[in-house]
């Protein structure tokens, strides 16, 4: 794999990884109706355990 792949993937992965954490942080704070204060907090937080997640798998699998 070279390294401009290599690059577009890792990117691709992370950007994945906050966009599900803050899609989601979103959608549960709308739909628990929520205000802008406390739905940008937590997608923030959704955000961040996503990002978490996926390098802990990450790194994981690149031990493995």
């Amino acid at each position: 794999m070279g390294v401009n792949q290599l690059a577009f993937r890792a990117t691709n992965h992370c950007l994945t990884g906050c966009g599900i954490g803050e899609v989601l942080g979103l959608v549960l704070a709308t739909w628990w109706g929520w205000g802008d204060a406390a739905s940008i907090a937590l997608a923030r937080v959704a955000d961040t355990l996503s990002i978490t997640t996926m390098e802990i798998v990450d790194n994981a699998i690149d031990a493995a």
